[in-house]
């Protein structure tokens, strides 16, 4: 489908690549609109997400606390501005690694996004407000980031043996949904 704002000629898609002539090509705006696009803020979040998960794991490094760090830092750039910048991101969530950040910002590159993304303030406080993670035993837990800042509430335990622990504190009540 297709969108077009009469007033601001800003053009709104969603459309999958198919293979054309040997070439990956989204047909509504590269052959029936021949418009360029670039990547919507909820793209680049989730480019982003996954990117900082990537180069935490590469490093030996908890995934689920880059993500958040890279929430908490959406969430805080989201009061001041709509413009959210990868280099300033990646300075907060890899702050004590120059190698990281480097990783971080080839992948970004490498993914096509842009220095400056446009991000709704909506948009980044929806994927700054809950995390959803998933185990490989296919336990699945969706907390409010919040309490993952707060060791009185989740806490990840790294066991000798390899594994990680979660331990969530003071549940007052279970409801089952």
């Amino acid at each position: 489908w297709a969108v077009i704002q009469m007033d601001s000629e800003e053009i709104l898609f969603s459309d999958k690549e198919r293979m054309i002539d040997g070439r990956e090509t989204a047909l509504i705006p590269e052959i029936l609109l021949k418009c360029s696009s670039s990547v919507s803020g909820k793209e680049a979040i989730k480019t982003m997400e996954s990117a900082a998960a990537a180069v935490a794991e590469k490093h030996g490094e908890n995934p689920v606390e880059a993500v958040l760090k890279m929430k908490s830092f959406m969430l805080e750039n989201a009061e001041v501005s709509e413009i959210l910048e990868p280099k300033e991101l990646v300075r907060e969530v890899f702050a004590a690694s120059e190698e990281k950040q480097a990783e971080f910002l080839s992948e970004m590159e490498e993914k096509s996004i842009p220095s400056s993304v446009q991000v709704e303030r909506r948009t980044a406080v929806n994927a700054a407000k809950k995390h959803k993670i998933k185990t490989d035993t296919g336990i699945e837990i969706s907390i409010p980031c919040e309490y993952f800042e707060n060791p009185d509430y989740v806490e990840f335990i790294n066991n000798p043996d390899g594994t990680i622990s979660i331990q969530l504190r003071r549940i007052g009540q279970i409801i089952n949904r």
